[in-house]
């Protein structure tokens, strides 16, 4: 969440009584937050650098005319945590911190965006509690730098990638099917910072497509927003993440074959100095039977 000015932040809190309700990147994804624990970290941090302190103060400004008061936002700030999470969980985390909710009480807040740019605000400081990478080596980074808790990282799923296009288009068969001239523009996650970009360029590659596509090639700051760009009509195709189109009862789409590019082994860690204990204890819930059956239910493979 290195929040260039394209970047795009979305919020869900696990709890029904404590949120505002705004609109995801679909139109169509429940968007709810507080922002009690935000604000209080906030003004407990010391450390955050410019960028960070810049992100989060202009969210709690967003936040704060959604209609909730202050007083409000801040009851029971103290027992939710805040995870920032990789935009590919955008349908399958908030299923999984609703259960988690019901279960042990512990509400949840969700905060999506590029695997990337969440690291890099980790990096500088910005309040967490839990991180979710769609890329185990940005854990491995933030583990390197001493962000998270030490032996806290935990691989929770392989994601994959397709290729999926408009209702407009016609349907492909393969991934050879994009030097086809109807598909004009082709939407991905930025390979620069969003992982399921990464792997899309790197099967582009592989197959030998990427000079003969890469003039048509759109880049999203996440793979959510690659979708969005596709189910809009925006592009006639689009490399995104399995998870992303099973959120979508419309979308066509093609699983690619996963020796066109580097396993997705997506991992979970504790932030330090976030609640850690609860934090680990989402983990553990996240990594346990009914945590992955979630992750099933939306095309995660187990690791």
């Amino acid at each position: 969440m290195d929040m260039t000015p394209n970047e795009s932040v979305y919020l869900f809190s696990s709890s029904q009584s404590l949120h505002s309700d705004m609109t995801g990147p679909s139109g169509r994804v429940p968007v709810r937050t507080t922002i009690g624990k935000i604000r209080a970290r906030l003004r407990s941090s010391t450390s955050l650098r410019p960028s960070a302190l810049a992100t989060f103060s202009a969210l709690l400004l967003v936040l704060s005319g959604c209609g909730r008061s202050e007083d409000a936002a801040d009851d029971g700030a103290a027992d939710t945590l805040l995870a920032l999470s990789a935009s590919d969980l955008q349908h399958a985390l908030p299923v999984i911190a609703e259960r988690y909710e019901a279960l042990t009480g512990q509400s949840v807040e969700i905060v999506l965006g590029s695997t990337g740019n969440l690291a890099t605000q980790i990096e500088n400081g910005a309040p967490a509690d839990v991180f979710l990478a769609a890329n185990e080596a940005f854990v491995a980074r933030l583990e390197e730098g001493g962000h998270v808790a030490p032996g806290s990282r935990r691989v929770y799923g392989r994601g994959r990638v397709v290729l999926t296009w408009s209702r407009s288009a016609n349907p492909a068969d393969s991934l050879a099917s994009l030097l086809d001239p109807r598909f004009e523009t082709i939407s991905m996650a930025n390979p620069e910072h969003a992982p399921y970009g990464m792997a899309a360029r790197e099967a582009l590659v592989s197959a030998g497509l990427l000079p003969l596509v890469e003039e048509r090639l759109v880049f999203a700051e996440n793979v959510s927003q690659a979708q969005e760009f596709v189910r809009s009509g925006n592009a006639d195709a689009g490399l995104v993440a399995l998870s992303v189109v099973l959120g979508d009862s419309t979308a066509r789409y093609i699983i690619l074959d996963e020796s066109l590019h580097k396993p997705l082994r997506q991992a979970g860690a504790v932030i330090s100095g976030g609640e850690t204990e609860a934090a680990a204890e989402l983990l553990d819930f996240i990594m346990g039977e009914e945590g992955q059956a979630i992750l099933k239910q939306f095309g995660f493979e187990p690791a």
